[in-house]
């Protein structure tokens, strides 16, 4: 049986990267992104990994030809509408912001992040944002719940820490600061991980729409 590994939402300059630092991510949307959302969300997930020494290769899923091989590999796909166009609006929803596919408990290569959750939760402040400021705080929150997720994934763990990214719950305020991080614990957990794993390979999915 799959099972999945949550996280909630609480109420209350990279050098030369080597082949072996490399991460790939495949993207896949339910709906197309805002411009701005999109960028902010690849620039915060990216720079919140690399606290670990990787880079994120990023690769629109629905474009792979399925043989493509890449030695580190996650998929993720980005439920509901992925963009601030709309006026936020107080959230009403239940509080997961994002999850990890797990069979048992082996972590799989496979990942959701819920757009509308994260979206109308982050209305009450950002609501009185301009359209671009707006963006831009959504698409960094939603590229820290990528950052999650992927911690998650490279790191081929369950764990969670008492603070920054890879806490299990997130409030509001930490979503929207300015700055996050991956603190030394889970950057060292993430890091071990990708040098210790075995050097397979594993093929980009040939089926966008099953997995």
């Amino acid at each position: 049986m799959t099972f999945r590994l949550l996280i909630a939402a609480s109420f209350a300059s990279v050098g030369c990267i080597s082949a072996q630092d490399l991460v790939t991510v495949f993207l896949d949307f339910d709906h197309p992104p805002s411009g701005i959302s999109f960028a902010e969300m690849k620039r915060e997930a990216a720079t919140v990994i690399a606290a670990a020494g990787l880079a994120v290769e990023w690769k629109p899923l629905p474009e792979t030809q399925g043989v493509e091989t890449f030695s580190r590999l996650a998929v993720l796909r980005f439920r509901g509408r992925c963009d601030s166009e709309r006026r936020l609006e107080k959230y009403s929803g239940g509080d997961v912001l994002g999850l990890t596919n797990l069979d048992g408990n082996r972590v799989l290569p496979f990942g959701e992040i819920l757009c509308d959750a994260v979206r109308e939760w982050l209305a009450a402040p950002a609501g009185a944002f301009g359209y671009a400021q707006r963006a831009q705080v959504y698409g960094r929150a939603l590229g820290r719940v990528v950052a999650h997720e992927l911690y998650h994934i490279f790191g081929n763990t369950l764990l969670h820490d008492l603070a920054g990214i890879a806490k299990a719950t997130q409030s509001g305020a930490d979503l929207r600061s300015r700055r996050a991080r991956l603190e030394a614990p889970a950057a060292q957990r993430l890091r071990g991980n990708v040098n210790g794993a075995r050097r397979g390979f594993f093929h980009a999915p040939s089926n966008p729409a099953v997995y």
